[in-house]
């Protein structure tokens, strides 16, 4: 059965077994109902690409120019006619810089912190120039940590990854850790013997979470 219009906002253990679910109902134009729920079992299968990370800069919040994090692109006619930089190279970040280059003002800067590890030479190619990392922003400028300076960026693309934040978990005991999910306690990537009552789908970085859903599915 499916519950539209309804989270799930806290999870608890409860002593005979299973998990005991606080649930808020939203009700248009009218006040939401809370109420409790228990159950045998629980699959968290919210994935984790929800809450985005972003870096601390110093001078960050200075910047007069656009700011915007991966998460929130749709579609490289956003930059048409709009010189970039691009903070990360995994899979988001290569993504958009190779579809934005018909479109952008000029070479699309990336910072680079390392290379990837599946695809060391992907930005190495017309269009797009490699930049070390931000040592800080001013007002107009971005200044690298080797000292160069970039100047005229209209837009900053943090292609930075996420936060792993289960808020609804936060009361279940054993307590549940980000490093918990993903850590080799779990068994096949998708439960713990220490929780028997939760299963997390999709808990770990990257294109293993495809290879590890259906593993878990067929084990």
């Amino acid at each position: 059965m499916t519950r539209f219009s309804t989270t799930v906002e806290d999870v608890q253990n409860i002593p005979q077994g299973g998990v005991r679910l606080l649930l808020r109902r939203e009700n248009a134009g009218e006040t939401d109902t809370w109420y409790e729920e228990d159950f045998d079992h629980l699959v968290v299968a919210t994935g984790h690409n929800s809450v985005p990370r972003v870096p601390k800069i110093p001078g960050l919040e200075a910047w007069n120019g656009s700011l915007q994090h991966a998460s929130t692109w749709r579609s490289a006619q956003e930059f048409k006619g709009k010189k970039i930089l691009v903070v990360g190279t995994s899979e988001s970040a290569i993504d958009l810089v190779l579809q934005s280059l018909p479109h952008a003002k000029g070479d699309i800067h990336v910072s680079q912190r390392k290379p990837h590890p599946r695809y060391p030479n992907v930005f190495d190619r017309p269009g797009v120039k490699l930049v070390t990392t931000i040592d800080h922003f001013t007002e107009d400028s971005i200044h690298l940590d080797d000292g160069s300076v970039l100047g005229g960026i209209d837009v900053v693309v943090f292609a930075t990854g996420y936060f792993y934040t289960y808020p609804f978990l936060s009361n279940v005991r054993p307590p549940v850790s980000c490093r918990s999910l993903v850590c080799p306690e779990r068994e096949k990537q998708v439960g713990s013997p220490m929780r028997p009552n939760l299963t997390c789908k999709a808990t770990t970085k990257g294109n293993w979470s495809y290879f590890l859903i259906r593993w878990g599915s067929i084990n």
